[in-house]
């Protein structure tokens, strides 16, 4: 066969315009934003639970619970955007066209992620036994005035947005490290599913560390400085409490009567002072027609004490004046 008439052979060259008419991949991106959507759901499904069965018997459990949630939902953001952009370089390559799915996925993603577990924990504050005390004691989340309507989502807008840009960098960077990934011959490999799930767990050893001590930290906040008074045959123990934080407290006074080395009674009392103010209580502790001969001659010795406590810490105790 002749030169002539030798079929030539033809390369087909990849150009910047095949790219951009591949377009965006629109699965891909629902991809992405599912991920969010997925991640939401188990979250906000599971702090309605919490909230719900571990808050109703405690306001001040069901505020913490309902803010330890939000904060790790906040946390979680960049690292789901992390495994999704992970997810779209390694299936897509680092190109313009992934970085702009990962970007735009992980922002729209970020946004209805937190959505979703506001609207789950605002059901949860509504419809579960409970839930109004939980949105009363969580007041620096929720609305003023009427608890009951949950979580208001108009007020998280903002946060939620300034938040999910740095989500949307964060895929950014996923997809470069997963579009970039060249094993070498003799080296070892690690699957994507794998780094995934160490960046998971790196990042709730983390958010534990930041909120675990939070919950275990049994600091009374409120300062006490106690009295008695005695009223129509009734012994009350009056409290003149403060409140030196930025914020509102809720929290259980309680009151020990101490008669010659012995308890006698103990009462307690809910209070809630507002955030740098002072509060003055006074509430019955027992009828004087219950003690017995032998406690109202020691209390005329002036052998009794008030012990004031609050989360089993005892912040000041009352003897009567010399």
């Amino acid at each position: 066969m002749s030169a002539g008439n030798t079929p030539e052979s033809t390369t087909e060259v990849p150009t910047e315009t095949s790219e951009v008419n591949s377009g965006i991949s629109v699965s891909t991106l629902a991809q992405v934003i599912g991920i969010f959507i997925f991640a939401g759901i188990g979250i906000g499904a599971t702090a309605g639970i919490t909230i719900t069965q571990l808050g109703s018997g405690s306001a001040i459990l069901g505020g913490i619970l309902t803010l330890v949630v939000l904060t790790i939902v906040f946390l979680l953001g960049p690292v789901i955007g992390l495994i999704a952009g992970l997810r779209v370089g390694s299936e897509n390559g680092a190109t313009t066209t992934s970085y702009l799915v990962s970007f735009l996925g992980s922002t729209a993603g970020y946004f209805a992620m937190i959505i979703v577990v506001i609207l789950a924990m605002s059901v949860a504050m509504i419809e579960g036994g409970g839930g109004s005390a939980v949105a009363d004691t969580a007041t620096q989340t929720t609305m003023e005035g009427d608890s009951s309507r949950g979580l208001p989502i108009g007020e998280y807008l903002i946060p939620i947005i300034t938040v999910a840009l740095p989500t949307g960098l964060t895929g950014l960077g996923g997809t470069y490290i997963g579009g970039k990934q060249t094993p070498s011959a003799g080296g070892m490999t690690l699957p994507i599913r794998y780094v995934a799930a160490g960046i998971v767990v790196i990042a709730l050893v983390a958010t534990g560390g930041l909120v675990i001590p939070d919950l275990i930290n049994n600091d009374p906040q409120l300062e006490v400085d106690g009295s008695a008074s005695a009223m129509q045959g009734t012994l009350y123990a009056d409290a003149k409490i403060t409140n030196p934080t930025d914020n509102d407290v809720d929290n259980t006074v309680t009151a020990e009567l101490v008669i010659d080395g012995e308890v006698v009674a103990t009462e307690d009392r809910d209070v809630m002072v507002s955030a740098d103010d002072e509060s003055e209580i006074s509430w019955e502790i027992i009828a004087v027609s219950d003690l017995s001969s032998a406690q109202l001659q020691a209390i005329r010795n002036g052998d009794l004490e008030i012990r004031y406590s609050i989360n089993d810490q005892t912040v000041d105790t009352y003897t009567l004046p010399a």
